[in-house]
């Protein structure tokens, strides 16, 4: 889940000890956020109906329950062969993967030179375009080039 004022990105939520999201956003935050702004919210890639209005040490408007955000008809989750969070155009960036092929990664994100997907804090990498024999590693450890749902994955573009 993350913060977005116009269209920037303002901070992702991270779990607290009891298990409920927290999402700061401080006054130097990204999105530079001024008194009255409207924060959405977007859940698994996908915007929400939901949105809070900002201010310096500020709390949702329903302290109690916090901010609810499965709008109408709920929020989607990104199907499969796309990406929960945006591929940046270039760099290095951390995307998360809802499940499919390598080739639907490569199909959803053409930029990308190089996928490097864990599994046990070990790095596999699968590099587009490269011959057979580069990839062989990765295809024998993701049978038929599957990548488990939710797998997050450092992409090189």
């Amino acid at each position: 889940m993350k913060g977005v004022i116009d269209g920037v990105g303002c901070g992702t939520a991270e779990a607290d000890a009891d298990g409920n999201w927290v999402l700061q956003i401080g006054v130097d935050a990204p999105c530079q956020p001024a008194i009255g702004d409207a924060v959405a919210f977007w859940l698994n890639g996908v915007p929400t109906s939901t949105s809070e209005t900002w201010q310096p040490g500020g709390a949702p408007s329903d302290v109690a329950n916090g901010v609810s955000l499965a709008g109408e008809g709920g929020v989607q989750a990104p199907k499969a062969g796309t990406f929960a969070w945006v591929v940046p155009a270039k760099g290095v960036g951390i995307v998360v993967f809802p499940g499919g092929t390598i080739e639907d990664a490569v199909a959803a994100a053409p930029q990308v030179g190089s996928f490097w997907v864990t599994v046990d804090g070990t790095f596999h990498a699968y590099v587009v375009g490269a011959p057979g024999f580069v990839n062989a590693a990765f295809l024998a450890r993701f049978l038929g080039g599957a990548i488990p749902a939710g797998s997050p994955i450092v992409v090189v573009v």
